[in-house]
């Protein structure tokens, strides 16, 4: 694949965002314009007007808005994406989910059926794309404000 390293460094913002590695643990909120990929763990809410990635290792408790949120590894609290959310394969997320659309591929969970008040879609044309796992929790969950 070849690079052109003239572009990169001409409109930096648009190409590269910021990355939490997993041996990092965070206490705290995190609030950008920049897209974010977490690998890492996060005690606190992340606010980005970009796109959100919670990578394989990565393990957020907090609130989640974004653009787009996608999850590979586990979230615990309330997701919320202006356009979509992807939960892949072995990712997890415990709390309310809301967006225009959801989508949740292979072996991804959500523990709590998607809202979707955010558009108009019907959950029954969103119920035909899905292919992962919903499960109603048994345990009484505590209730989370956003914002």
């Amino acid at each position: 694949m070849l690079v052109n390293f003239r572009q990169i460094f001409q409109q930096p913002q648009k190409l590269f965002s910021f990355y939490i590695p997993k041996e990092v643990a965070i206490v705290g909120n995190i609030n950008t314009v920049l897209p974010c990929i977490i690998d890492g763990n996060l005690d606190g809410n992340i606010v980005s007007e970009k796109a959100i990635t919670i990578g394989i290792s990565g393990n957020i408790t907090g609130d989640l808005l974004a653009e787009n949120i996608i999850v590979y590894g586990k979230v615990t609290g309330t997701v919320i994406a202006k356009d979509k959310i992807f939960v892949y394969e072995n990712g997890i997320i415990e709390g309310e989910t809301k967006s225009k659309e959801t989508l949740v591929k292979h072996s991804g969970i959500i523990l709590k059926p998607p809202t979707l008040s955010i558009s108009e879609t019907k959950k029954e044309s969103f119920h035909e794309k899905v292919e992962g796992i919903f499960v109603q929790p048994t345990l009484k969950q505590t209730d989370k404000t956003w914002f």
